[in-house]
């Protein structure tokens, strides 16, 4: 299908081309096309197994993709990624954090100190940073983990599925910093499985199924504008059929492996997620 190119004028943080990848015998990507504004709070939105966490290591430089391209206007070397760990330590909170920013061979030693400081303030740390890393609960290794990510002010900072484990005071903390960071120009990629948490939040989201975008535009766009007509192209049109009569749409006409029809208020967004929360294989997704 083709994804509405929101972007004509804007300037593009992250540009993916033809991305294909294969784990095993299964297809991650099987030719995925994004582009991403700069200084925008981007949401991935997919169920389990679209390829989220896979795409974000792909544009920190992480993962190679089979055949395709990644581009990133500032360099991976401006990639801040709270993906991974940290893992059990015996070090402190603040210890970890400096010896994790010591890695970074960009990281000026002289501001170090003040840099993990305040990154332990933002994500609500500073109260356990004499605390060794192996007594964090979940929702503080979150934490640590984003403290690690933005310790280094970058231009891009994508972040895996973020407000998982977090309390409300975490939560709250974390949409402080993104706009924080977004004010100052820098350019947000999140990961989650829903769009829970993303008003307010999020600029602008793409949906992943099946190893590819099936829409992607501004938040407004795809939660807030139903279209006039819709187009899925899938094989189980009868599951779909029925998916579809629950959400009220009406003039539902199938035929070639295609339902059109006419939504009736309902959002792309959430035709694709009941589509795809009712196992249908969704090949493609458009308004018309």
């Amino acid at each position: 299908m083709t994804v509405p190119d929101t972007t004509a004028a804007t300037e593009i943080a992250i540009r993916i081309s033809g991305l294909k990848h294969q784990q095993g015998p299964y297809p991650v990507f099987t030719g995925l096309d994004l582009a991403v504004p700069a200084g925008s709070v981007f949401a991935l939105i997919g169920p389990g197994g679209s390829g989220k966490s896979t795409l974000l290591r792909m544009i920190a430089g992480r993962t190679t993709p089979d055949a395709g391209t990644v581009e990133v206007a500032d360099g991976t070397d401006e990639v801040a990624a709270a993906l991974d760990g940290p893992s059990a330590s015996n070090l402190s909170v603040t210890a970890w954090l400096c010896s994790a920013d010591r890695a970074d061979r960009r990281a000026p030693a002289d501001t170090r100190d003040a840099r993990v400081a305040r990154a332990l303030e933002l994500t609500g740390l500073a109260e356990v940073s004499l605390r060794r890393v192996a007594e964090l609960n979940r929702g503080r290794l979150r934490r640590l983990r984003l403290a690690a990510a933005v310790v280094r002010p970058r231009a891009v900072l994508l972040l895996d599925d973020p407000f998982d484990g977090l309390d409300a005071d975490g939560r709250a903390r974390l949409t402080a910093l993104v706009r924080g960071l977004t004010a100052d120009a820098v350019t947000v990629v999140l990961a989650t499985h829903d769009d829970t948490g993303l008003d307010g939040l999020a600029t602008h989201a793409a949906l992943l199924r099946d190893g590819r975008v099936t829409d992607a535009g501004t938040l407004e766009e795809l939660s807030l504008t139903a279209p006039s007509r819709v187009r899925v192209r899938t094989p189980d049109l009868a599951l779909a059929h029925g998916v579809l009569a629950g959400l009220g749409v009406s003039d539902v006409r199938s035929a070639g492996g295609e339902i059109v029809c006419d939504p009736g208020g309902a959002t792309v967004d959430r035709i694709c997620r009941a589509l795809a929360l009712a196992g249908v294989r969704i090949m493609g997704l458009a308004r018309l």
